[in-house]
């Protein structure tokens, strides 16, 4: 950790196949680690990469729980990137420069429950993109990108937990989208954006138990906070 490391080579880490449960070595300037000896990590839990300048590996590891290579140099990731990872629960991905998330990228992994994806290039999100099927409470972190749509089911089962989409360019929250991840209890960041606040929200404004869910600072496009927008406005607007 924190020094110049700039290669692993492929056989470096044979001695620890068995034994080693946390390989850390965040903050150097790896540009090469060998993701293809992850299969003979019999015992590994934890992988931590942050920091560094690799690009997307292939990943394979029957025993990974956690695995962050934020912070590094990675711009693609596609829909089987983590289908060999079946144990997988924790994955970081922020502050790398990724501009497309595939349908079913995050999906099917029975333990995953925090994905982040924050500081990046996404523009949009489709749908099936990001499925937390863990019994925790889930964690989507979507903060600081460029988002300004988002399919319908593309984050789900989120039950009790948390999405943030903070700071992007959404100017609706569509009910067909934002409105099951609040019925679930889900809190919900989207403070930071450039919301219209047309009738594309009179269903959240109306319901008073879902707009509690919203956290504090979400805002109209002219600084007016959701939380201070009277529903007789949107009837007056003859909204639906």
């Amino acid at each position: 950790m924190n020094s110049f490391l700039e290669v692993v080579e492929s056989h470096a880490l044979s001695n620890s196949f068995a034994t080693a449960q946390v390989i850390n070595m965040q903050n150097n300037s790896l540009s090469s680690f060998p993701f293809e000896t992850l299969p003979s990590f019999t015992s590994l839990l934890e992988l931590d990469l942050s920091n560094n300048k690799l690009t997307f590996p292939a990943t394979e590891s029957g025993s990974l729980l956690v695995l962050d290579l934020s912070s590094n140099l990675v711009s693609n990731v596609s829909a089987t990137a983590f289908s060999d990872m079946p144990q997988i629960s924790e994955i970081n991905l922020a502050g790398n420069q990724i501009i497309h998330i595939p349908t079913g990228t995050f999906a099917g992994h029975h333990n995953l429950y925090y994905v982040n994806l924050e500081s990046n290039s996404l523009t949009y999100l489709p749908e099936g993109a990001i499925q937390l099927t863990s019994s925790s409470s889930g964690t989507v972190l979507l903060r600081s990108n460029q988002i300004a749509d988002v399919a319908v089911n593309s984050i789900t089962d989120v039950s009790d937990g948390k999405v943030d989409i903070s700071n992007n360019n959404l100017t609706a929250l569509k009910e067909d989208v934002f409105r099951p991840i609040l019925a679930e209890d889900t809190a919900l960041d989207a403070k930071d954006n450039p919301l219209t606040c047309g009738c594309d929200i009179a269903w959240l404004i109306r319901d008073a138990p879902l707009l509690a869910l919203v956290a504090e600072g979400a805002a109209c496009f002219n600084g007016e906070l959701l939380a201070d927008l009277d529903a007789g406005l949107f009837d007056n607007m003859g909204c639906p």
